[in-house]
């Protein structure tokens, strides 16, 4: 299933080198980001919540996992989870960064193939097409709202790491001096 979701764009993997500490980047993520769980169970709650941060995520030893706080008025469809492992070598961290559009293989399942079939499966029934016609028409459907899900979570996932790579800029420029 990874695989699958590698190839598709909905996983994708890089690798960055920083000419910084990796405490440093550490140090600098920790004060972008609110500490808690970068799942989105109770993520509507963050809305209320007025402060500065950008992130909410968790700090492991040389692991960051977060994502993007959620914010009124956008509707992206999907927030991509960034999982960053450091590595320190000769005053240079590299970054082994992998985002994922979604965060269990179980969602990735319901809005790639459910949603999509479950939708065309409405339509079929409350137009009540002749039978030819049925099951070409479920086909294209669900292959289009799969097709329309998916460029979404990838267009999220560019975004987010445009933002990243503005941050690790501003690390560089804090911390290089």
């Amino acid at each position: 299933m990874k695989r699958f979701l590698k190839r598709i764009g909905i996983i994708q993997s890089f690798r960055i080198e920083l000419a910084i500490e990796s405490s440093n980047l550490i140090e600098y993520f920790d004060s972008k980001m609110d500490n808690g769980s970068p799942n989105l169970l109770f993520s509507f709650i963050e809305r209320f919540r007025f402060n500065d941060k950008k992130y909410k995520g968790k700090i492991n030893n040389n692991t960051i996992r977060l994502r993007k706080k959620t914010r009124f008025f956008y509707f992206r469809n999907g927030y991509p989870i960034a999982t960053m492992t450091l590595t320190n070598k000769k005053k240079k961290t590299i970054i082994n960064l992998t985002l994922s559009g979604y965060q269990y293989k179980l969602t990735t399942i319901i809005f790639l193939i459910f949603i999509p079939l479950a939708l065309s499966l409405i339509l079929i029934f409350s137009f009540r097409l002749p039978e030819t016609f049925v099951g070409s028409t479920f086909l294209i459907f669900a292959f289009l709202s799969s097709c329309m899900i998916t460029f979404e979570i990838k267009n999220s996932i560019k975004e987010f790491k445009s933002h990243l790579d503005i941050d690790f800029n501003k690390c560089i420029e804090l911390y290089s001096q």
